[in-house]
């Protein structure tokens, strides 16, 4: 913006540089993410720094803009002190467990339980989601307390594409990092 033939540069916080960083790089992730595990056909969701403090590292939802299914992607507080305290490969881990929910929904996976739905009626943490993960990336694991396959790792941490995010991670996000 210009005014009187000066540039006029707006104060931005370190707070608001870091959420920007990490935006970036959430949408960034995805599309590598999507080209190595995904052949590039899931739809790019859009990104949100949610405020309030959940349980979880992130959650998928979707809503409609007009008729078109857009999906959502939100990543919690808790994901963001879990990515300063583990750096990467948390990233990986939460960007490919939430990536296999929005899969699941594009491919139509409608064998429901009992048990939570997640996105469009499609279990959240079923079995089918777990062949998703295991298909793309993750080992997923049963979890006892919520009875169902709710956490999941990378199976190959040293897959190539790991280290292409972690050159994104590195110049979007730990660049911002006070000194």
């Amino acid at each position: 913006m210009q005014k009187k033939g000066r540039t006029f540069i707006p104060s931005v916080s370190y707070e608001e540089l870091y959420r920007q960083g990490i935006k970036k790089t959430l949408r960034q992730t995805f599309t590598a993410l999507n080209r190595a595990f995904y052949n590039g056909r899931l739809p790019r969701p859009s990104f949100c720094i949610g405020t309030l403090k959940e349980s979880a590292d992130a959650y998928a939802g979707t809503y409609y803009n007009g008729f078109l299914k857009q999906f959502e992607l939100t990543f919690t507080p808790l994901f963001l002190e879990h990515l300063q305290e583990q750096g990467a490969k948390r990233l990986y881990e939460t960007m490919l467990h939430e990536m296999s929910h929005i899969a699941c929904v594009c491919q139509k996976v409608n064998r429901l339980s009992l048990t939570g739905y997640g996105l469009d009626g499609v279990e959240a943490h079923g079995q089918d989601f777990k062949d998703m993960c295991e298909r793309h990336g993750l080992r997923a694991e049963w979890c006892n307390d919520a009875e169902q396959w709710a956490h999941t790792e990378l199976k190959d941490p040293e897959h190539p594409v790991f280290g292409e995010i972690g050159r994104i991670y590195e110049q979007n996000v730990l660049s911002l990092k006070k000194g």
